[in-house]
């Protein structure tokens, strides 16, 4: 029973000192005054910003589009083979997809994103 009971004692005093560590994580914060930072720090911190949400917001589509396609094609092409209409494996079928969904929606969403930033990649 010791050895039980000094396992709920040791497990309840690690999870305290992580709550009191994820407090003071949460409570700590960096100010910044742009009116004491010096010459040329609030361009790069506006510049560090945009990079930090441009970037997931561009990949998002190219992977969870394609992921969302690739998985719907395989859905269509188990139809296909439960029926008889299609005599080739369903995996091999949708796996050969997965190029070509992902390469056509990159393909596509580059096209937009050239067109509406004009000229950028």
């Amino acid at each position: 029973m010791k050895p039980a009971l000094r396992t709920c004692v040791t497990t309840d005093a690690r999870q305290s000192s992580l709550s009191l560590k994820l407090a003071r994580a949460a409570n700590t914060r960096v100010d910044f005054d742009p009116r004491t930072a010096e010459p040329g720090t609030a361009e790069i911190d506006e510049c560090a910003d945009e990079t930090a949400i441009a970037a997931p917001v561009e990949v998002l589509p190219v992977v969870a589009i394609p992921y969302c396609a690739v998985g719907l094609f395989g859905y269509l092409v188990k139809a296909g083979h439960d029926s008889g209409q299609l005599t080739m494996e369903p995996s091999i079928v949708t796996a050969t997809f997965v190029p070509v969904a992902a390469f056509s929606i990159w393909w596509t969403v580059r096209r937009i994103r050239r067109k509406h930033i004009g000229g950028e990649d």
